[in-house]
C-alpha cells in the first residue's frame, strides 16, 4: 500500500465527494499548489485525473476519471494509519491559538468537527487511533449549530498538542505550516 494513497483517502473521506451515479470522485481545496500535489500522487499511482478546474471563489477541484476509480478503490486503506489520519486532519481539522484569561496563558486548540453521523463514526476511529498510538486523548462534545446537531473532537493540552505536532510535522501538508507558526509564537 502506497502511504500517499492513504493520505488521499483521508482527504476523500473528509473533503472529497463521491457521486456513484455519475462515477465522479473529486477533491476540492482553495490551495492550487495542494491540488496539484494531490494530482501528482494520483497520477504516480496510475490513477487518471481530469484537468484541475477553478470554481467559484478560487476553489480548485480535481476529479478522477472512471478508469482510475477501480484502481483508487483497490488502494483504500483497510485500517487506519498515520497517513490516513493526516489526510483526515488536513481535510477537516482546524488549528487555532487563543489567550486563556483564566490561566493567563496562550493556548492552542485543535478540532475535528462534523454534523454527519458517518463522519462522527470516522472521527471516533481517529480518536481511538490517536489514543492507542500516540497517547493523545481527544475531548468529545456535542453542540447545536443552526438547529443541527454537531460533533466536536478537540484538544488543548499542551503536552498532547506537542505529540500531535510531531505527527502533523511529518505527514500533513496543509496544517503543518500553521502548526509550526502557532507553536513558535
Amino acid at each position: 500500500m502506497n502511504m500517499s494513497m492513504s493520505y488521499v483517502w483521508g482527504l476523500i473521506d473528509t473533503d472529497g465527494h463521491i457521486n456513484s451515479d455519475k462515477n465522479i470522485i473529486s477533491i476540492t481545496n482553495k490551495d492550487l499548489g495542494f491540488v496539484k500535489h494531490i494530482k501528482r500522487i494520483l497520477n504516480d499511482n496510475n490513477i487518471s485525473t481530469n484537468k484541475i478546474h477553478q470554481m467559484v471563489s478560487k476553489v480548485y477541484t480535481i476529479s478522477i476519471r472512471r478508469k482510475g476509480q477501480n484502481i483508487l478503490f483497490k488502494l483504500k486503506p483497510k485500517k487506519l494509519n498515520d497517513d490516513y489520519i493526516a489526510g483526515i486532519i488536513d481535510g477537516d481539522g482546524s488549528l487555532s491559538s487563543y489567550y486563556d484569561k483564566t490561566n493567563k496563558e496562550n493556548r492552542i486548540l485543535f478540532r475535528l468537527e462534523c454534523s454527519k453521523i458517518r463522519k462522527k463514526k470516522l472521527f471516533d476511529k481517529v480518536k481511538e487511533y490517536l489514543s492507542l498510538n500516540y497517547k493523545i486523548d481527544l475531548i468529545f462534545n456535542k453542540f447545536m449549530r443552526k438547529n443541527k446537531l454537531n460533533y466536536r473532537y478537540s484538544l488543548n493540552k499542551e503536552s498532547s498538542i506537542i505529540k500531535l505536532s510531531k505527527l502533523l510535522n511529518h505527514l500533513c501538508l496543509i496544517k503543518r505550516e500553521k502548526m509550526i507558526s502557532i507553536l513558535s509564537s
